[in-house]
């Protein structure tokens, strides 16, 4: 036969090639269609099963190598089952000799002795003379060039391809990933508000994830804020019913710094190298670490600085600094922006006061309702805040901001204590999202919708009225249907405010 042999550059292309095929699969295609849960299961009961790979372990970097290890195995040995060579052999035009199962055969058999004869250069040094490997002596077969000419086609223009292919490819899947950045800007401290009108009023509420005390000015009215007579997104509205302007600020979950970190070092092994305070932080039990200290909160917003003003105009930059690896960039930016619900359009503004950080994300809309986005930095399962308004009300906005989003302390999630001096709105809050039905709501929630009715009508605000009277109307029907005995002695006060 005189078809040439497959030579060593060509074996070592090929190689590494299916190295990088084999990383982008595991680490990028299989998990979007969510396929490497069983593997991952494999890849941690080896560990437990061997106290010394358990220690070992410990290192991300190991933990990274192995696992891609594991699955490079998996996916060779299914290359040489389906073309009796690896896949990217294969895409050269390589092939072996004999019939359609006995090149598999003999193809499964190479593989088997790679394990041992890979390591050592020496089984591999026939093949400088144009001679069969060591493997394939014994296994009685031989790897050659089905073409001429596109093989050297093949050959220049695939590893290129697959080299960059495997490291970028991911991120121009996603939609509009490096077309347009997230622009981040990192504000300095915000300036305090003098306090000559304010009154403090006590906020302590496990659901909106707020405690403390919070200057207010006295001309503002804070009500319970109930959606669509249900539990889901509510909130508070705060009411200038002087300034006739109204805000709603809103519970809409939790972004957990974790998961943000974890994709980013997900893929990546060079994460300890740049972050190392951060990988040392366990990443799998959030509950371990609450709140990050000032240190480790900065370290994490660095991380956002990163993944998020990545484009094509500095993507550049970002490999020489950060590496080639981009994939763990869009899966962080993917995970962050879900999390955010915002889209591409959005920008973030990291501001402070005092030592408090706050994500602030600005959604560019050409007309309507304005919404910005809030999430303090933090807490590791920092409560993402909505604010919704209209464009006369920015700056009522702007106060609740200031005040009550910067003004009280982030806790974590927990059992809520009755505090006689909490305010009624937020106290409402966490009545009507109890899973048990076991407090009762205040009857000074009564006197508060009330006063609100009274400041409306003065104002001449019709918009503002019927905004009042909605809230009003969908906590009476939940009060109604909780069946709570001490709340059937309360709802004939809200019942009444109908009538006024």
């Amino acid at each position: 036969m005189n078809r040439p042999i497959l030579g060593p550059l060509s074996r070592f292309f090929c190689f590494f090639s299916n190295i990088l095929v084999a990383y982008f699969l595991r680490f990028y295609l299989l998990p979007k269609f969510g396929f490497t849960t069983q593997l991952e299961e494999i890849s941690l009961e080896l560990f437990l099963m061997s106290p010394m790979l358990s220690e070992i372990g410990q290192s991300e970097v190991f933990r990274f190598f192995f696992d891609l290890t594991l699955f490079y195995i998996l996916f060779s040995f299914i290359s040489h089952l389906l073309f009796s060579v690896g896949l990217t052999q294969f895409l050269i035009t390589a092939t072996t000799e004999g019939s359609f199962v006995s090149k598999r055969l003999k193809s499964v058999l190479r593989f088997f002795f790679s394990f041992i004869t890979t390591p050592f250069l020496l089984f591999d040094l026939p093949l400088l003379f144009k001679k069969k490997s060591f493997k394939e002596t014994i296994t009685k077969s031989r790897i050659f060039y089905r073409g001429g000419l596109l093989k050297n086609v093949f050959l220049t223009f695939l590893f290129p391809a697959i080299l960059v292919g495997s490291a970028v490819t991911p991120l121009f899947l996603g939609p509009k990933f490096l077309q347009n950045g997230i622009p981040t800007q990192v504000l300095p401290d915000g300036k305090e508000r003098p306090a000559e009108d304010d009154f403090v009023i006590n906020i302590e509420s496990p659901y909106m994830k707020m405690y403390g005390q919070v200057n207010i000015n006295r001309n503002l009215f804070i009500l319970p804020h109930i959606p669509n007579k249900n539990t889901e997104g509510m909130g508070v509205s705060v009411f200038d019913f002087q300034k006739k302007r109204m805000v709603k600020l809103t519970n809409e979950g939790a972004l957990n710094i974790f998961d943000i970190t974890n994709e980013y070092r997900f893929a990546n092994p060079l994460f300890p190298v740049f972050y190392p305070q951060l990988s040392l932080l366990n990443i799998n039990d959030t509950a371990e670490v609450p709140q990050l200290n000032t240190e480790l909160t900065l370290k994490y917003i660095s991380v956002l600085q990163d993944i998020l003003p990545l484009n094509l105009e500095n993507i550049l930059n970002t490999i020489f600094k950060r590496g080639p690896l981009l994939l763990s960039f869009y899966r962080a930016r993917e995970r962050f922006t879900q999390a955010l619900g915002i889209e591409y359009q959005s920008s973030i503004q990291i501001k402070s006061k005092g030592e408090r950080i706050v994500l602030i994300s600005s959604i560019v809309e050409n007309a309507g309702p304005k919404r910005v986005i809030l999430s303090p930095v933090g807490p590791t399962e920092s409560p993402i805040y909505h604010i919704n308004y209209k464009s006369n009300s920015g700056a009522l906005a702007q106060i609740l901001m200031s005040d009550v989003i910067f003004g009280s302390n982030w806790r974590a999630p927990g059992v809520y204590i009755d505090q006689p001096t909490n305010h009624p709105a937020f106290h409402a809050l966490e009545v009507l999202t109890q899973k048990e039905v076991i407090l009762p709501l205040p009857p000074s929630l009564a006197g508060l919708f009330e006063n609100a009715i009274n400041q409306a009508k003065d104002s001449g605000d019709r918009v503002l009225l019927n905004e009042v009277y909605r809230s009003l109307n969908n906590l009476i029907s939940l009060i109604e249907n909780r069946k709570n005995q001490e709340d059937q002695q309360v709802l004939p006060l809200f019942q009444a405010l109908k009538e006024k």
